[in-house]
């Protein structure tokens, strides 16, 4: 494959996964919950199965489409210096969707939880809702904040990469990184106890957005054997 066409397959596979994302963000994930209060996601969750496995099927879509194009970009790289730092990137790809998996089960969690809760509307489960619901959006939690860390970290590497053998234009590569470090910012203050500060992490959103669109047009351009 052209280096050209490889930088083209990388850009549509960032975007795919931006599509995915919204739409599992903003369009499946408000559809699971029906009203207030922890019975609302239990009884959205028990009453629409095929949603929650839609959502769980995205994300391994997303997934999926990340490895390989962490693994495209391991054979654009290979007799390069930058090839053992693509190992590395494909193996915290790897990981992100390794713990994205296992969060994804807590909303098969929630799924399995309300179809019970609606079977015995009486019974001791549902008066129990309200702390299994913070257990298992701890649970949640606890899993989102690490993938997203871990997401953010590949990133850093990715620009890192990019820019070093001027597949992309260094100053991309450089805004790319510092938006990643913004991300890993917001990301942090959740991870230690504090709320996420969404506003670190547009930066690298937009970023992530024009690097796929200037793939699209431009694809890798030629590399420096450094």
């Amino acid at each position: 494959m052209k280096l050209q066409s490889a930088g083209r397959w990388f850009g549509a596979a960032i975007l795919l996964g931006y599509v995915l994302d919204i739409a599992s963000n903003f369009w499946l994930q408000p559809g699971i919950r029906s009203g207030d209060g922890a019975m609302g996601i239990f009884l959205g969750a028990g009453k629409r199965p095929d949603l929650v496995g839609m959502i769980v099927l995205l994300s391994m879509i997303s997934g999926i489409v990340s490895l390989m194009a962490a693994a495209l970009l391991c054979k654009v790289s290979v007799g390069r210096s930058i090839f053992w730092l693509s190992l590395g990137y494909l193996g915290l790809k790897a990981g992100q969707f390794g713990l994205g998996g296992v969060e994804m089960a807590t909303l098969q969690l929630y799924r399995s939880l309300g179809s019970t809760m609606i079977a015995e509307s009486g019974g001791e489960l549902v008066k129990l809702a309200e702390p299994i619901r913070h257990v298992i959006a701890g649970l949640r939690d606890g899993l989102h904040l690490p993938t997203m860390l871990t997401g953010g970290i590949s990133v850093l590497l990715l620009y890192y990469m990019l820019q070093k053998s001027a597949l992309i234009p260094r100053w991309l590569g450089g805004i790319g990184m510092l938006a990643a470090l913004s991300q890993m910012t917001g990301v942090s203050t959740g991870l230690f106890g504090s709320e996420v500060n969404f506003a670190f992490l547009a930066p690298l959103a937009l970023v992530h957005l024009t690097l796929a669109l200037w793939l699209l047009v431009r694809g890798f351009g030629e590399p420096a054997n450094i």
